[in-house]
């Protein structure tokens, strides 16, 4: 055995260079052996049959391995990159011909039945085509706060090293054996993953840095340190970053042959004399999230990083001209409520529901009675002066004019467009709140997605509760716009980054319950004939409207163009006063037509709240009750 060293990440699921059936391990040993008809490793290096290396991959858990202990101590005795601090490393674990520093024999799984074997190189410069792999399919114990002190190593600029792996190579016709059959799926060792993972994060853009093809078979570690030059992010921050729109402008094919960089480099200072330029092969991509992003495919990053306005302009054209279709569809054919069955002149269906529900209540009723009444109730729900219009004017006039007329002179117009209003309040103020939010799970985006969507759920029931037992949807919608409002100022004011951080997050929180309040609102005034329509129309509206100013204001950091904010803030505290006006739809029957709706509106009182829902019943079924059943039954005797 020649040597061993260790390969991780310090991000969660990856950092092994094997993957099995496409899932990585967290880190990987890699034990280095030579053929003894060679000297030395070097000369077995440049032969075909000259090293053979053991693979064993480590799985975290919570118990620390005994075995590793030592290990351990030696690599918190590292201070800096390639340096050996032998003399700060605790007696006990320093090695001597007595007692060996670490049992081998200890470190590797517990299963050595099934591995992998095939020919390849050597994972780090300078690649050679000499190895023959054994990977061991089992894997070994590692404790978390174990692989810390892996993760938490840094090089002589005091950046951590992370990425100390080689991404997955293609086999290029190399044939993978294994030493059993394997019965569960597994493929072999060091295939490139066919899963693509499919994801919404259009905006997703993973760390990159300049191409350089000389390094491309170097790890992703590697690659930092020799491509990308060590920076600030400012003057007044301690911290140091590696630069991904820049590399240094030097012959690789000299570090490729020296696997070091010209010694100008040596620490933080000698950068700025070391001469650095823009990316000209292209960028490489971490890829240990997502295989494909529009970001990675189109590469629009560094210069071209202004180009990724396409993404939300693609979105929001889709969004305004797919929506509407979608609810002109569900309002076309989704019988949604035995209203609409009357509004679209479907007797039959409605006769139909009503037996099932008398049978399911083991009661009867004569079918010709109510087929005649439910007739009668159809006709009665139709505005007279439309229907009177209807027989002397054609289809088409019809409908311009009663769309001319909701226009114009209903009071549901201008509800709607208030409600219009403070839907593009909720989105211009989301969008602000999404730029300053906190990240609950840095490491996996989904899973911080994830956290989000719960998080939310609490605020939805508070404001739940709120709405259907305290104040209703009207007072309820105002309060929630007045609180984003003053989140929104105080977003202005505050110089506190923490503070931001922490007004977005709430401000977060309160806009998902406030759009299912507007969307609730707007559902219950609209009538049933076009009630999906009015939603998704309004929905698109108020979508269009924001990117438009938004594209005026030519936005890029929403919290620090005060001016937009100032606009925003304004409109959330005039919209929360204008929709106090609004009707309160909670104990109301939503309207059938638009002559009931604008009933329901003229009839509406500022400080009414109305009677108990259990108190009221629906329009059909208050006149198909039995008496009203009865009393016509009477008069057609008579």
């Amino acid at each position: 055995m020649a040597q061993l060293h260790f390969h991780w990440s310090d991000h969660k699921g990856r950092g092994s260079e094997h993957a099995f059936s496409g899932v990585h391990y967290s880190m990987e040993m890699h034990i280095v052996h030579y053929n003894k008809k060679y000297d030395n490793i070097s000369e077995a290096g440049t032969h075909p049959d000259g090293l053979a290396v053991l693979g064993v991959m480590f799985e975290i858990t919570r118990k620390a391995n005994p075995h590793l202990d030592a290990i351990i101590e030696g690599v918190k005795a590292v201070k800096v990159e390639g340096g050996d601090d032998y003399h700060s490393t605790p007696p006990q674990y320093r090695q001597n011909a007595g007692q060996p520093l670490v049992n081998l024999e200890n470190l590797l799984p517990n299963d050595l039945k099934l591995f992998f074997r095939y020919k390849g190189s050597l994972t780090t410069p300078p690649c050679a085509e000499s190895v023959t792999w054994l990977v061991f399919h089992d894997t070994t114990d590692i404790g978390l706060k174990q692989i810390k002190a892996f993760r938490e190593l840094t090089d002589s600029h005091k950046v951590v090293l992370s990425d100390t792996f080689r991404q997955l190579q293609a086999l290029n016709d190399r044939r993978v054996e294994a030493s059993q059959p394997v019965r569960d799926g597994t493929t072999g060792a060091a295939t490139y993953g066919t899963n693509v993972i499919i994801t919404n994060h259009l905006k997703l853009v993973p760390d990159h840095w300049c191409r350089v093809n000389e390094l491309s078979n170097f790890s992703y570690g590697e690659q930092h340190r020799f491509v990308r030059p060590v920076v600030r992010p400012s003057n007044t921050s301690a911290d140091v970053v590696r630069d991904s729109c820049h590399m240094f402008d030097i012959d690789y094919k000299q570090v490729l042959n020296d696997l070091r960089l010209p010694p100008v480099n040596e620490s933080i200072k000698c950068h700025k004399k070391l001469a650095v330029k823009t990316c000209a092969d292209g960028w490489v991509y971490d890829t240990g999230y997502y295989w494909d992003s529009f970001a990675m495919h189109y590469d629009f990053v560094c210069e071209n990083s202004h180009r990724f306005a396409i993404i939300p302009t693609i979105r929001t054209i889709a969004s305004v001209c797919g929506t509407p279709l979608f609810g002109l569809i569900a309002d076309l054919f989704t019988p949604e409520s035995l209203q609409w069955l009357l509004s679209k002149a479907k007797y039959n269906l409605v006769v139909k529901s009503f037996k099932h529900i008398m049978q399911t209540n083991s009661k009867s009723i004569d079918e010709d009675l109510l087929s005649m009444q439910v007739q009668k109730i159809g006709k009665t729900t139709k505005p007279e002066e439309l229907a009177e219009e209807s027989e002397t004017t054609t289809k088409v006039k019809h409908i311009h004019k009663a769309i001319v007329k909701f226009l114009r002179e209903t009071t549901l117009f201008q509800c709607l467009l208030i409600l219009t209003l403070c839907l593009a309040v909720n989105l211009s103020a989301k969008h602000i709140f999404e730029t300053k939010t906190i990240v609950l799970y840095e490491k996996e985006m989904i899973i911080n997605d994830i956290m989000w969507s719960l998080a939310r759920i609490p605020a939805i029931f508070m404001v739940w509760f709120l709405m259907q037992r305290r104040i209703g949807r009207r007072l309820t919608n105002a309060l929630l716009l007045a609180a984003i409002g003053l989140i929104l100022v105080g977003l202005l004011v505050t110089k506190s980054e923490q503070m931001k951080y922490w007004l977005s997050t709430c401000g977060l929180l309160l806009t998902t319950p406030s759009l299912m309040v507007i969307s609730l609102q707007v559902i219950e005034m609209s009538p049933t004939t076009f009630r999906c329509s009015a939603l998704t129309a309004i929905l698109s509206i108020a979508t269009l409207a924001v990117t438009i100013v938004q594209h005026l204001f030519t936005i890029d950091n929403y919290d620090n163009h005060w001016l937009y904010l100032v606009v925003v803030s304004s409109m959330a505290f005039v919209t929360s006063f204008l929709s106090t006006f609004l009707m309160e739809t909670l104990r109301e029957n939503t309207p059938q037509t638009v002559v009931s709706a604008e009933k329901l509106l003229n009839d509406m009182k500022y400080w009414k709240l109305g009677k108990r829902k259990c108190d009221l019943k629906s329009n059909i079924f208050k006149s198909l009750s039995t008496w009203d059943l009865n009393d016509a039954e009477d008069n057609d005797n008579t």
